[in-house]
């Protein structure tokens, strides 16, 4: 049943047009990064910026297709578990620019922004992202793999919104440098537990023989870059002298 509802169609076949669609994504995002980038960035924020832009633009590209083909009702809305990925992360993507912006508005205002205003911005994204992955999750319809894999992910985020909380109160209280290293440390644990859960559930499709998409593999590939240049951009934090 699984695999008759989710075979690809002529109209989820990739296209010249398709790649179109996703250099002017990447571009997109790209750009708006380098708006509030340093005159003379370092390599790391060029490879930041570059690994973001492309999973992001990839995740937004995807959103705008999937919202292309339900105002025209001209191909398949999403069904398959890379397609909700994408979703996810174009929401994401909402949310971290959306919350980015009031925080760099404060910089640009001259408005004196401490650590604690960092943590409220993650706090602010992380919370909306879990509450939106529950939601999600209610209504799941998947594979015991999809859905193992949904969960960890929403349990993921919460973590990491509860590490911002934590460290919010641990500065309230005068703790100790925890406070600075606790949300960092929990990105980095996280994403490495996210990741092989999502890599397994495509395995068991794989071993199982469903047919899945390119948009699928597109979603797949977009979280693990984001999730890959997160463990990098938290450990670079967490080991920074």
């Amino acid at each position: 049943m699984e695999a008759a509802a989710n075979s690809p169609n002529r109209t989820s076949r990739l296209g010249v047009i398709h790649f179109l669609i996703w250099m002017a994504g990447c571009g997109a995002v790209l750009a708006i990064y380098r708006l509030n980038a340093p005159a003379h960035p370092t390599l790391e924020d060029a490879l930041r910026q570059l690994g973001l832009g492309l999973a992001y633009g990839t995740a937004a590209s995807g959103m705008g297709l999937f919202l292309w083909r339900w105002r025209t009702g001209s191909g398949p809305l999403p069904t398959q578990p890379g397609h909700w990925l994408l979703v996810f992360g174009a929401i994401g993507m909402a949310l971290d620019f959306a919350t980015s912006g009031v925080y760099l508005t404060a910089l640009h205002l001259g408005l004196r922004v401490t650590f604690v205003g960092y943590l409220f911005q993650q706090l602010a994204a992380w919370g909306t992202a879990t509450l939106i992955g529950v939601a999600v999750l209610a209504r799941l319809r998947a594979s015991a793999a999809w859905t193992a894999a949904a969960s960890i992910v929403v349990i993921g985020i919460s973590l990491i919104a509860a590490a911002d909380v934590a460290s919010l109160l641990g500065i309230a209280v005068g703790s100790g440098t925890w406070t600075y290293y606790a949300p960092v440390w929990a990105h980095v644990v996280v994403t490495a537990l996210v990741l092989p859960g999502i890599w397994a559930a495509e395995l068991s499709d794989r071993l199982r023989g469903i047919p899945r998409d390119w948009l699928h593999l597109a979603g797949i590939a977009s979280t693990s870059v984001l999730g890959l240049v997160n463990i990098a951009m938290s450990l670079m934090l967490a080991l920074k002298p």
